[in-house]
């Protein structure tokens, strides 16, 4: 069950199940990011800072920017345990952090988000002061994964096929879940590079892709750094890296 192990940390007990084992039995990147919305989502309805709540008050979160460290990735039926905290605010984004441990308590991954805060009918920034945090404890706490990076300077990307947003990927923000990228990040890269074990990503989210839309999604490499980049038409969707 999940539960506080401190004022500012939140953990929920998880067991890798068959359908978020990847090929290699291993949990794919996009459900570690599942994982991670859920828990934030678990965390912050306490505070009346979920979905709904802020919803209700006319706004709404959208996740900018997300990175993360790979020690090992679990195995399918393998018990471990994710934990969230709300890590610090700087101008209008809010960091959370979240890290996934093995049973021994060995730390398994590490990531960050940064999320914005909008307007629901004019898509504008807001300050964090539009809102009642409700005493959400914020502290930065010791992790090994950097603050999100903005993803600039790409190498040359090339066109590698194309893929339409469907109703099964949208959710109930009305837009592709921002989890589903990691999807197209692992399956437009090249096969060879699939098959060797990531150690870090970072993932950058720049425009809303909505149902019907048909992404196209460039690839290029710098070294051990991989990026996939999806656009539709001239405007760029989201562009991702994964380290091997």
């Amino acid at each position: 069950m999940a539960h506080w192990d401190t004022e500012y940390t939140f953990s929920m007990p998880m067991i890798t199940p068959t359908y978020d084992a990847a090929a290699n039995g291993e949990l794919r990147l996009s459900a570690l990011l599942r994982w991670q919305q859920e828990i934030g989502e678990r965390q912050t309805k306490k505070y009346q800072m979920d979905w709904r709540s802020l919803a209700a008050a006319g706004v709404a979160f959208v996740l900018a920017r997300g990175c993360g460290v790979i020690h090992r990735l679990p195995v399918h039926g393998e018990a471990v345990t994710l934990q969230t905290w709300s890590d610090h605010i700087h101008g209008v984004q809010f960091f959370r952090g979240y890290r996934l441990l093995d049973a021994a308590g060995e730390k398994l991954t590490e990531s960050m988000a940064s999320f914005a805060l909008v307007d629901v009918n004019t898509h504008r920034l807001c300050r964090p002061s539009v809102i009642d945090r409700h005493g959400l404890p914020t502290a930065p706490q010791e992790t090994a994964c950097p603050l999100p990076p903005a993803l600039k300077d790409l190498p040359p990307l090339e066109a590698v096929g194309e893929w339409t947003v469907r109703h099964s990927a949208v959710d109930f923000n009305r837009h592709l879940n921002n989890t589903v990228y990691a999807d197209l990040l692992c399956d437009f890269l090249p096969a060879a590079v699939r098959e060797m074990p990531p150690k870090e990503y970072a993932l950058q989210y720049l425009t809303e892709a909505r149902e019907g839309d048909t992404l196209t999604l460039y690839y290029g490499a710098a070294g051990e750094h991989h990026f996939v980049e999806a656009r539709v038409g001239e405007t760029r969707i989201f562009v991702g890296r994964l380290t091997v």
